[in-house]
């Protein structure tokens, strides 16, 4: 039976009817939303209920599911973003998920055990398709992608801006501001990114420190403005790792672990920057001295007449960078600093002018990057095809050997 919910006033109360628990519970969150201008997110929840209630008129209003089973989350999901949740965060992560009218959460719990068994099916290729930002990717040669095109992105920041005056105190509108902006300028990185390339294939020093010193102004200021809202800090995922160690040794343990899995994700970068995050305390420890090291190295090349080393490079920023960070036991402050609102207008104010110069820039990045993305998907599935096919094989192979 598909998640089917009633709405309707009768004597003055407002009365919701559903198949199941889910369903009532998302009828409920409908009337909230769309009758009371509520909102329950993960960020935080915005529900001032109106006096009297708003009325749903006879016969009321039917809501129902488009599917059967509303699916949410994949098989790693609960273990990489959820790990660290106690009791009371569950407690309102479930809430949230009937609300939505979600009746199918997939946790694999226990599934790593048979993850181990090694079979045709046991196809471990997959953190090949991951999709990664240009900020947050271990630095290299390379030319970035989007898949949209960001002069609607840049639209919704004006619009963002311009009504902040009226939003101050509310939590909710100060990190979708926070998180717009912080988008914007991952999109404007592109073209500064191009400029450092564009310096080191002409050898030109001078152009290629300036762009250089943009760049890493740029992701400073990154640090600075996801500092400023409580949701987009290092602190919050490290100190719910180290809340789970009944002493220092496990704690630390825990800690090692957290900072691991969103950076390296594996001892040496076997999967590096899969799970990355874009927190104030990671630019300005990781992210930024990376791509501080790479544009040094750019540099070099150009003063010595070599040819950037991508292998060397990979080497020299995991010892240099990425594993002291991961190491490391740095304490980051838990608590925002600085003024949103006031850094995010600086911020627009300064960058906006430049997305219109460089519009043409983005437009022609926006056709390239969607056109590669269909003749890459088709690589990857004849790459797929061939994988399954060896581990075919080899399935073939053990199980003849098995009757024998």
């Amino acid at each position: 039976m598909w998640i089917m919910a009633k709405i309707v006033t009768q004597n003055g109360k407002v009365q919701i009817n559903g198949t199941s628990g889910v369903g009532v519970a998302m009828g409920f969150y409908y009337y909230i939303k769309y009758y009371c201008g509520g909102q329950f997110t993960w960020a935080g929840q915005q529900i001032n209920l109106p006096t009297p209630l708003p009325v749903v008129p006879s016969p009321g209003i039917t809501k129902t599911s488009n599917d059967r089973f509303r699916y949410y989350q994949n098989v790693c999901t609960v273990s990489y973003s959820l790990v660290w949740l106690n009791w009371t965060r569950w407690e309102r992560h479930i809430d949230w998920m009937a609300l939505q009218g979600i009746n199918l959460p997939l946790a694999f719990t226990g599934q790593e055990a048979i993850f181990q068994r090694s079979s045709v099916y046991n196809c471990d290729d997959g953190h090949g398709d991951f999709d990664i930002v240009l900020l947050t990717r271990r630095p290299g040669i390379g030319k970035p992608r989007i898949w949209y095109s960001p002069k609607y992105l840049y639209q919704a920041w004006d619009l963002m801006v311009k009504a902040s005056p009226n939003f101050n105190n509310s939590d909710l509108f100060r990190y979708d501001l926070v998180d717009i902006t912080r988008n914007s300028l991952q999109v404007i990185s592109m073209k500064m990114y191009s400029d450092i390339l564009m310096a080191y294939s002409m050898k030109n020093s001078t152009q290629l420190k300036q762009a250089g010193d943009r760049f890493i102004i740029l992701l400073s200021q990154l640090e600075k403005l996801l500092a400023s809202d409580r949701h987009f800090l290092l602190a919050n995922w490290l100190d719910d790792s180290k809340q789970w160690g009944s002493n220092s040794n496990q704690s630390r343990l825990y800690e090692y672990n957290a900072r691991n899995q969103i950076t390296l994700w594996g001892p040496n970068g076997e999967i590096v920057d899969y799970a990355s995050k874009q927190w104030a305390g990671l630019f300005a420890d990781f992210y930024q001295p990376r791509w501080q090291l790479f544009i040094d190295t750019l540099m070099n090349c150009v003063q010595t007449g070599k040819s950037f080393n991508g292998q060397a490079f990979n080497a020299d920023v995991l010892e240099k960078v990425e594993k002291p960070f991961t190491f490391s036991n740095k304490v980051y402050s838990g608590n925002p600093v600085g003024d949103s609102m006031a850094i995010v207008k600086t911020l627009h104010d300064f960058y906006r002018p430049q997305t219109i110069q460089d519009e043409l820039f983005y437009t022609n990045l926006s056709r390239w990057s969607r056109k590669n993305k269909y003749f890459m998907k088709n690589v990857k599935r004849w790459n797929r095809k061939q994988y399954y096919k060896k581990k075919l094989r080899t399935h073939n192979r053990y199980v003849i050997q098995m009757n024998v």
